[in-house]
């Protein structure tokens, strides 16, 4: 974990979706919610953020404990 200026932490490794194909976002994004996945890198050159956002808004952290880069 690293410590942020806040005081709180996130994971030192991240899960990239910038190769995963948009029909299979949804899906690995939300698999990674059940390992406690908190760093999801993505941007919207990789094509699949829609697909990111939903898996994210459905079985991710509570909006609370989301940021972003």
């Amino acid at each position: 974990m690293v410590a942020l200026h806040d005081g709180d932490s996130t994971p030192q490794v991240g899960f990239g979706v910038r190769q995963t194909p948009p029909e299979d976002t949804e899906p690995a994004v939300a698999a990674g919610s059940g390992r406690r996945l908190r760093h999801v890198d993505t941007a919207a050159a990789y094509g699949n953020g829609e697909q990111t956002g939903r898996a994210i808004a459905d079985f991710g952290p509570d909006r609370s404990r989301r940021g972003r880069c």
